[in-house]
């Protein structure tokens, strides 16, 4: 710095230290304090608090701690750890190991010293309460926040799905919309759709993760690949290279309405025309193809109008085409709930598309649950005719 010409005073040190951290580099930042304190500069709240950050950056909450508490037992430092940003610091990594209780008394002390928390400092200690699976005390530091901002409200509706209060979160989402005062934003918004989706199926609440889907499209989102992939690790469902042979193990004991659920996430994305992921889609097939029998035959179907599509989009590009009487129209849970009416005319029918986003790493895995659910015709032996002997007269 002194070689740069640049004034060394502890706000250029400060500015360095957080480029630094901002790289990643946090023992090099750590070098620089200690080069500034040899030179009589002494760090100030702002170091404190950038050493802290970088070091959650790396995912160290362990050292963060260490450092804070270590600059609060320093005489020369314990006046610069009296602040609202340093403690809040300390108590998101407190959260980040799921210690509640070091974060309630970090809380403690900060009153005792006359700090008095801001709304970073509760929404902290929520998130420390919702990691240690204290939903309930979760709740009960939001009602303490005057005006509670989205980052606030996505942690509370966190905290009642943990309590299995899936409607009330789905309510809390609804009215948060409706209000528009300190609204949640749109990732904060599919945030707590995914996680009211996720918490729903793992309790099997079906109808509910349904309705929770319906809301989400309704508002307009699209679906992410993080909205599919909770939906593939809630349900446990089998990815396209596991054994596909039921192990006789039941994963849940309502296996129907989870294959409904799925076959009605299909349905509602095609009526926005919208496409789902390549595990999403690969995980369908795979768990109709585990579980057997109609399962196995309708996610074969689907399979077949995935393929069918990518035809037809292909023909479409062909001027000659000749027009073809329009079929009924049936949904996945209509031919579900009514195959054995439907089976022996289904070529009379006009099924739903099947839309799926693959990317040239996700097609291997496509193909291979695609055709894990292939009927292919059994194919019959030639037999040689039979020659007559000839006869003796």
């Amino acid at each position: 710095m002194k070689v740069a010409g640049i004034e060394t005073d502890v706000v250029a040190y400060n500015t360095v230290i957080k480029a630094l951290c901002l790289k990643n580099s946090w023992f090099e930042a750590k070098e620089l304090v200690a080069e500034m304190e040899s030179r009589g500069i002494n760090p100030n709240s702002k170091t404190y608090g950038l050493l802290m950050n970088g070091l959650l950056r790396l995912n160290k909450p362990g050292p963060c701690l260490t450092l804070f508490e270590s600059a609060c037992a320093d005489q020369r430092t314990a006046s610069l750890m009296e602040n609202v940003q340093l403690y809040t610091t300390a108590i998101t990594a407190s959260a980040t190991l799921g210690d509640y209780e070091r974060a309630f008394e970090l809380v403690s002390r900060m009153s005792f010293a006359g700090v008095k928390p801001n709304i970073k400092t509760l929404t902290a200690l929520m998130g420390s309460c919702i990691s240690a699976g204290k939903f309930d005390t979760a709740m009960d530091v939001y009602d303490k926040i005057p005006n509670p901002d989205g980052y606030a409200q996505t942690l509370a509706i966190r905290a009642k799905c943990g309590m299995g209060l899936f409607e009330e979160a789905l309510n809390s989402v609804s009215i948060s919309i409706k209000s528009g005062e300190n609204s949640l934003s749109g990732k904060q918004l599919m945030q707590s759709y995914n996680c009211i989706i996720g918490a729903a199926l793992e309790q099997e609440e079906f109808l509910l993760a349904k309705q929770t889907m319906d809301n989400l499209l309704s508002e307009g989102l699209i679906p992410s690949k993080k909205s599919f992939q909770r939906i593939i690790d809630s349900l446990d469902l089998a990815p396209a290279r596991e054994n596909l042979k039921d192990s006789g193990e039941k994963r849940n004991m309502n296996e129907d309405a989870q294959f409904e659920y799925l076959l009605g996430v299909l349905d509602a994305l095609e009526a926005r025309k919208l496409s789902c992921s390549a595990p999403f889609y690969s995980a369908v097939l795979a768990e109709g193809a585990r579980s057997g029998k109609l399962k196995r035959r309708l996610a074969s179907i689907i399979s077949l109008a995935r393929t069918t599509e990518q035809n037809s989009i292909q023909l479409e590009e062909n001027e000659n085409i000749t027009t073809v009487a329009p079929k009924e129209v049936t949904t996945w849970l209509g031919l579900w709930k009514n195959y054995a009416g439907l089976k022996d005319r289904l070529d009379d029918i006009q099924l739903q598309t099947i839309r799926v986003n693959i990317n040239g790493r996700e097609l291997r895995s496509v193909l291979y649950a695609e055709r894990a659910v292939t009927f292919g015709r059994k194919k019959r032996k030639k037999t040689a005719p039979k020659r007559e002997l000839p006869t003796l007269n």
